[in-house]
Protein backbone atom coordinates (compact mmCIF):
# COMPACT_ATOMS: atom_id res chain seq x y z
CA UNK A 1 0.00 0.00 0.00
CA UNK A 2 2.83 2.05 0.84
CA UNK A 3 4.40 1.82 -2.59
CA UNK A 4 0.89 3.08 -4.18
CA UNK A 5 1.12 5.82 -1.76
CA UNK A 6 -2.24 4.51 0.15
CA UNK A 7 -2.31 5.08 4.06
CA UNK A 8 -5.80 3.14 5.32
CA UNK A 9 -6.19 -0.20 3.29
CA UNK A 10 -9.43 -0.08 5.26
CA UNK A 11 -10.92 2.39 3.17
CA UNK A 12 -13.00 1.48 0.20
CA UNK A 13 -11.92 3.81 -2.12
CA UNK A 14 -8.16 3.96 -1.33
CA UNK A 15 -7.70 0.28 -1.31
CA UNK A 16 -9.46 -0.48 -4.82
CA UNK A 17 -7.12 2.44 -5.48
CA UNK A 18 -4.30 0.10 -4.73
CA UNK A 19 -5.50 -2.85 -6.01
CA UNK A 20 -6.10 -1.41 -9.36
CA UNK A 21 -2.53 0.28 -9.48
CA UNK A 22 -1.13 -3.26 -8.16
CA UNK A 23 -2.65 -4.95 -11.01
CA UNK A 24 -1.56 -2.42 -13.92
CA UNK A 25 1.65 -3.11 -12.68
CA UNK A 26 1.82 -6.03 -12.53
CA UNK A 27 0.59 -6.39 -15.99
CA UNK A 28 3.16 -3.77 -17.35
CA UNK A 29 5.80 -6.68 -15.91
CA UNK A 30 4.41 -8.99 -17.92
CA UNK A 31 3.38 -7.15 -21.74
CA UNK A 32 6.21 -9.00 -23.61
CA UNK A 33 6.43 -8.12 -27.42
CA UNK A 34 6.19 -12.04 -28.09
CA UNK A 35 3.53 -12.54 -25.26
CA UNK A 36 -0.32 -13.32 -26.17
CA UNK A 37 -2.56 -10.72 -24.41
CA UNK A 38 -4.57 -13.60 -22.89
CA UNK A 39 -1.04 -15.30 -21.20
CA UNK A 40 -0.52 -11.79 -19.83
CA UNK A 41 -3.49 -11.55 -18.22
CA UNK A 42 -3.10 -15.06 -16.73
CA UNK A 43 0.63 -14.26 -15.75
CA UNK A 44 -0.84 -10.81 -14.10
CA UNK A 45 -3.88 -13.16 -11.93
CA UNK A 46 -1.50 -15.45 -11.35
CA UNK A 47 1.22 -13.03 -9.74
CA UNK A 48 -1.90 -10.95 -7.91
CA UNK A 49 -2.64 -13.66 -6.08
CA UNK A 50 1.06 -15.71 -5.38
CA UNK A 51 3.28 -13.14 -6.04
CA UNK A 52 5.41 -11.30 -8.80
CA UNK A 53 8.26 -12.78 -7.27
CA UNK A 54 6.73 -16.85 -7.32
CA UNK A 55 5.75 -16.26 -10.81
CA UNK A 56 9.32 -15.18 -11.87
CA UNK A 57 10.90 -18.24 -9.73
CA UNK A 58 8.25 -20.80 -11.59
CA UNK A 59 9.21 -19.52 -15.49
CA UNK A 60 13.62 -20.27 -14.64
CA UNK A 61 12.06 -23.67 -13.32
CA UNK A 62 11.89 -26.21 -16.36
CA UNK A 63 9.18 -28.10 -14.35
CA UNK A 64 6.80 -25.50 -14.40
CA UNK A 65 8.03 -23.69 -17.62
CA UNK A 66 9.76 -25.26 -20.47
CA UNK A 67 10.72 -21.75 -22.59
CA UNK A 68 10.28 -19.45 -19.66
CA UNK A 69 7.78 -17.83 -21.22
CA UNK A 70 5.03 -20.21 -20.60
CA UNK A 71 3.64 -22.10 -17.73
CA UNK A 72 2.88 -25.87 -18.13
CA UNK A 73 1.44 -25.80 -14.62
CA UNK A 74 1.11 -23.89 -11.64
CA UNK A 75 2.26 -25.40 -8.57
CA UNK A 76 -0.17 -23.93 -6.18
CA UNK A 77 -3.54 -25.48 -6.60
CA UNK A 78 -5.21 -22.10 -4.77
CA UNK A 79 -3.07 -19.80 -7.50
CA UNK A 80 -4.51 -22.15 -10.34
CA UNK A 81 -8.37 -22.33 -9.54
CA UNK A 82 -7.72 -18.63 -8.63
CA UNK A 83 -6.43 -17.87 -12.25
CA UNK A 84 -8.71 -19.84 -13.67
CA UNK A 85 -11.76 -18.29 -11.98
CA UNK A 86 -10.55 -14.58 -12.50
CA UNK A 87 -9.51 -15.35 -16.48
CA UNK A 88 -13.23 -16.78 -17.14
CA UNK A 89 -14.47 -14.12 -16.01
CA UNK A 90 -12.59 -10.78 -17.68
CA UNK A 91 -13.13 -13.52 -20.89
CA UNK A 92 -16.70 -13.52 -20.33
CA UNK A 93 -16.50 -9.33 -19.90
CA UNK A 94 -17.78 -7.00 -22.86
CA UNK A 95 -14.51 -6.10 -25.10
CA UNK A 96 -15.00 -2.14 -23.87
CA UNK A 97 -14.62 -3.43 -20.38
CA UNK A 98 -11.72 -5.67 -20.50
CA UNK A 99 -8.28 -4.34 -19.04
CA UNK A 100 -6.02 -2.32 -20.84
CA UNK A 101 -2.36 -2.08 -21.12
CA UNK A 102 -1.81 1.66 -20.49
Amino acid sequence: ADYYGIDDLLNPEKNLKAGTSHLKRLQRMFDGEDMEKAEQIKFTLAAYNAGEGRVSEWLKNKEYSSDGKTLKNIPYKETENYKKAKYNFVASLPLHCKLQAP
